[in-house]
């Protein structure tokens, strides 16, 4: 077996990859190279700080990593790892962590993110002992919102031009990696942004991937919760179909609680793990 860096120019050994590593997951995967190209290119990934394993030259593990400026810091998130069923129990991930770590310290990143299924025993001991620990428990939901009315007090827009500051103001909690500012800017052509305003001043918004069908962000200023704003908003997207809201903090009671309410019921969950480089 051999470990080295992912080339810069094969994205289709990396997709076939990719799609057999993922095709008995717990949520079946398959992506097309459209996909998968702007999956790479909006999470930063940077192969040269991802690591691959090769088996008689053919790809057979892999971990994409990205460098990705989150609030305050510069973080490694680990967008995936995947090792295809005929590779399984020789510990790759492992391997593969231990390969690259003297790389990841290099960067001057402060830490390696990822999400992982909290039922996916074998992934979790394998993070664990590359020596992650777990930071976050998330709820994933998903369904089609049947509850609410929009509160016709407010004004809703749409938001051209983000500014992070006031936005922020409204969080209880920072966003995993996948929903973060730098995602947004990212894939800011194609996502809906709708503000909530009161007398001109922005009290709530939503950030919505209608490609996706999932919500990045929502938030509401804490003076003006509990008033049907954060329905009003997603009920705006005029979305007749089921949507996702990915990775909540399950410590967060009130949004997770929000969220239930209006008619959305978790399908998965995950750990938020880290991994320090310092």
């Amino acid at each position: 077996m051999q470990l080295r860096t992912l080339p810069g120019n094969n994205y289709e050994e990396l997709l076939n990859a990719f799609n057999l590593a993922f095709s008995d997951y717990f949520i079946p995967v398959s992506v097309g190279i459209e996909q998968f190209t702007t999956k790479l290119e909006s999470h930063n990934i940077d192969l040269s700080l991802s690591v691959g394993a090769y088996e008689d030259n053919k790809l057979v593990g892999f971990i994409l990593h990205g460098v990705t400026p989150y609030i305050n810091n510069r973080i490694i998130y680990n967008l995936g790892t995947g090792v295809i069923p005929s590779a399984r129990g020789e510990k790759l991930t492992s391997k593969m962590y231990e390969h690259i770590l003297p790389d990841l310290i290099e960067s001057g990143c402060e830490q390696v993110q990822l999400e992982v299924v909290t039922k996916n025993a074998a992934a979790i001991k394998s993070y664990l002992n590359s020596g992650f620990s777990i930071s976050r428990e998330l709820s994933c939901y998903k369904g089609i919102i049947t509850k609410g009315s929009v509160n016709q007090e407010y004004i809703y827009k749409n938001i051209e031009k983000i500014h992070w500051d006031k936005l922020m103001s409204f969080w209880d909690t920072n966003p995993t990696i996948q929903n973060s500012p730098e995602l947004v800017k990212n894939r800011f052509n194609e996502l809906t942004i709708i503000g909530a305003y009161s007398n001109r001043e922005l009290i709530g918004y939503v950030i919505y991937n209608p490609k996706e069908k999932s919500v990045m962000q929502l938030a509401v200023d804490a003076k003006y919760r509990n008033r049907g704003v954060a329905t009003s908003l997603l009920r705006n997207l005029n979305e007749a179909n089921s949507i996702t809201i990915l990775n909540i903090d399950k410590q967060q009671e009130a949004i997770n609680q929000f969220i239930k309410r209006i008619g959305m019921a978790v399908f998965i969950e995950q750990y938020e793990l880290t991994l320090p480089l310092n």
